[in-house]
């Protein structure tokens, strides 16, 4: 009997002990809860902010679309160096100039070289090129004393 009332005890100690810390755990509001009824025009209001939201996302999409777009269908800056070399002429330089993908035609170039009357003036050496410079910019790079 005494083993009873001893496990009894033990029993209601630990519930009280369980209910005071599910007490102290408890976390009681503020402010009482509002019940939330929406009214008609309210929901309408949302509604029409949410479209107005929506129809600004979809043109800021768009214009994100737009600019990826634009920016793929750019042409890729290529440099190249030339190196012109002694005994080089006007047609293995325009030719290089072509397979590195500088010009698009090696025998506009080389005409353009003749007719400026700078086919004797292409320096040796090293120049540094890239595919946005105009056939009249590559010439005066090439031209030019180092």
């Amino acid at each position: 009997m005494k083993a009873i009332m001893r496990s009894f005890g033990i029993a209601l100690f630990i519930a009280g002990a369980a209910m005071s810390v599910i007490q102290m755990n408890e976390v009681e509001p503020k402010e009482p809860i509002k019940e939330a009824f929406v009214t008609a025009d309210e929901l309408a209001k949302v509604q029409q902010q949410l479209q107005v939201q929506q129809q600004v996302n979809d043109k800021l999409t768009a214009q994100l679309k737009k600019q990826s777009q634009k920016k793929a269908n750019q042409p890729k800056i290529v440099q190249y160096t030339l190196n012109v070399k002694s005994g080089m002429g006007t047609s293995e330089v325009s030719t290089a100039l072509q397979q590195a993908k500088m010009i698009e035609d090696a025998n506009d170039f080389e005409e353009l070289l003749i007719n400026e009357g700078l086919s004797s003036k292409i320096q040796l050496g090293k120049s540094k090129l890239d595919s946005t410079m105009s056939q009249k910019e590559i010439v005066a790079v090439i031209t030019a004393r180092k």
